[in-house]
């Protein structure tokens, strides 16, 4: 087994904040690149750089290819992959299916062969064809613009807070994993200290979210454990709580109460979720006025300035 344990990054134009440490940023494109000296296959390179949150990178122009000869003369004679593949009509393309706007192949190149990757040569940077099985290095990129938020969390550029919703899982492989509130807020929680069940604080951050949990036909699963349906149990819990003792609406995160979507209170502690499903009835707050009842989604919060 191959273990992919050096990154080497050099400089490609302006450093830029916003790249991660090790990437460097080549303002033409507004794109952060890293170049992976150690050798993998090409399915190797894809997994690495997509766990980067970025692909094996694009060379859509001659400024972009001479960046990263710049970037590669360190490494003299060593092929690097990237995002250009033979596709089986053999038509070379980019990884991601569109046509190429720039090459740079070599003489000879690309050999009409079972070579169906291609790679970037230092020290001219020229192309060739590459068994997709073969150990090279290879070049990651990804957007350079800004994303405050953790991995799998969702930034709203609307809001400006990061939300993660925790959808529907199934630990035994049929029926979905529930929460009720109380559990749901200490989730949160443990994904960081300041990450809250979500408040909601207007009609536009509440849109924010019922996009953000919209599901289809939910009415019809089969996966609701025997107790629920598939409606009830696809709500989503937020941090909204009626408290029959103190009289008032809260939120779990501290927040003020001063956004009031239409909900019910039960003459006891109330609890709030959200559910955006046509077969459901379309969007709807749900009122919940049982602490074990239970949901199979909720809805956690933080502003990025805390992380």
């Amino acid at each position: 087994m191959l273990f992919l344990t050096a990154t080497y990054a050099v400089l490609l134009g302006l450093v830029a904040a916003d790249c991660p440490p090790y990437w460097s940023f080549l303002a033409q494109d507004n794109l952060c690149y890293s170049v992976v000296s150690t050798a993998g296959s090409y399915g190797q390179a894809v997994r690495t750089c997509e766990a980067s949150d970025g692909d094996v990178v694009k060379i859509s122009d001659a400024f972009t290819n001479q960046a990263i000869l710049q970037a590669t003369k360190s490494l003299p004679d060593t092929p690097l992959y990237i995002g250009v593949e033979r596709q089986s009509n053999g038509q070379w393309t980019y990884s991601d299916g569109s046509a190429l706007t720039y090459s740079n192949w070599d003489a000879g190149e690309p050999r009409n062969s079972s070579n169906n990757c291609a790679v970037i040569v230092p020290p001219n940077a020229k192309w060739a064809s590459a068994d997709c099985n073969a150990y090279n290095g290879f070049v990651c990129s990804k957007s350079s613009d800004p994303n405050p938020c953790p991995k799998q969390w969702f930034y709203s550029t609307v809001t400006g807070f990061c939300y993660y919703l925790k959808d529907y899982t199934m630990s035994d492989g049929k029926t979905w994993d529930m929460a009720d509130p109380t559990e749901a807020e200490v989730r949160c929680r443990m994904m960081h200290t300041k990450a809250h069940l979500a408040s909601v604080h207007d009609a536009i951050e509440q849109q924010v979210l019922f996009d953000l949990i919209k599901t289809s036909n939910m009415l019809n699963a089969t996966n609701a454990p025997s107790f629920t349906n598939g409606c009830t149990a696809s709500y989503a819990w937020t941090g909204l709580i009626w408290k029959q003792s103190a009289g008032n609406f809260s939120w779990t995160d501290g927040t003020p109460y001063d956004f009031a979507p239409s909900i019910y209170k039960f003459s006891q502690d109330t609890y709030y979720a959200m559910i955006n499903d046509a077969s459901c009835n379309g969007k709807w707050w749900g009122s919940f006025g049982i602490v074990t009842n239970s949901g199979a989604r909720y809805i956690c919060k933080i502003d990025p300035k805390n992380l």
